[in-house]
């Protein structure tokens, strides 16, 4: 995250509220921001608005069949063992370390958090395993698991172990492909319709893109030396895809008062 980026926000924060204490500490009463202030808001959120997205290419391979009910309903499928893979194509106002980046996020069932000798961090339950790049910096990592924080909330929420492992991504004509040696291997291909172009899905209420590329995991292996029975081979399964642009976080409340009248 970019000096000016953090400036915007903290700037942006500050004019919106205000607090005092007095004895113990405790919330003064509101006022609302000056018509100056508004004025210098609006500016800062102007600014974050104009920065430039971070983009790339979210992928979920899962147990289902093609097409996967959840694009659909946007509730999980009981049973269903999803792999979702972010992969950066632009670092955007994150800064351009970040593009070419990928991360494998796997939620761990719930049947398997209660078993004897179940993966634990910090004496929790595990509920979900991360896997990052290898030789990061510390811009990259806070960026990527910022960026992951804010745009999926399972993430943000859960208990999840963190990961450093070696990750090749690849793109090919037909689709993409996805590696972590002896770990996850997964190899998504389009799924074509008339006249072999793909098929591709508008409007889904789907929080992560309302449009998808319908794919299918020609390979979708997963294995985990340290709980054998969380392991897979799903071929033929939904692996279908849809482009992201995560623009600067803006909180609504300070656009309420940035559009506040006098």
């Amino acid at each position: 995250m970019d000096s000016n980026f953090k400036r915007c926000l903290l700037t942006a924060g500050a004019l919106c509220l205000t607090l005092s204490v007095s004895g113990s500490a405790r919330q003064a009463k509101y006022a609302p921001p000056t018509k100056k202030e508004r004025a210098a808001l609006r500016r800062q959120l102007a600014k974050l608005k104009a920065m430039p997205p971070v983009r790339g290419v979210l992928f979920h391979c899962c147990s289902c069949a093609v097409p996967c009910p959840c694009m659909f309903t946007n509730e999980d499928v009981e049973g269903c063992n999803i792999v979702r893979i972010y992969h950066i194509t632009d670092g955007g106002f994150e800064g351009k370390d970040l593009t070419g980046l990928t991360m494998v996020y796997l939620p761990h069932p719930e049947d398997l958090q209660k078993k004897e000798g179940a993966v634990r961090k910090d004496g929790k339950p595990v509920d979900a395993v991360l896997y990052i790049p290898t030789g990061l910096t510390a811009h990259q990592k806070q960026a990527l698991l910022g960026q992951l924080a804010e745009n999926n909330m399972t993430f943000a929420m859960n208990t999840v172990l963190q990961r450093p492992v070696p990750i090749t991504f690849l793109k090919h004509s037909d689709g993409y492909e996805v590696t972590i040696p002896h770990i996850f291997h997964a190899r998504m291909q389009n799924v074509q319709g008339a006249e072999k172009k793909p098929i591709i899905l508008e409007n889904l209420a789907l929080g992560e893109g309302s449009r998808w590329y319908l794919g299918r995991s020609a390979m979708h292996d997963y294995q985990n030396s340290e709980e054998k029975e969380w392991n897979w081979q799903l071929p033929k399964t939904n692996g279908s895809w849809t482009f992201f642009a995560w623009g600067p976080h803006i909180d609504p409340s300070d656009e309420y008062e940035a559009d506040r009248k006098d």
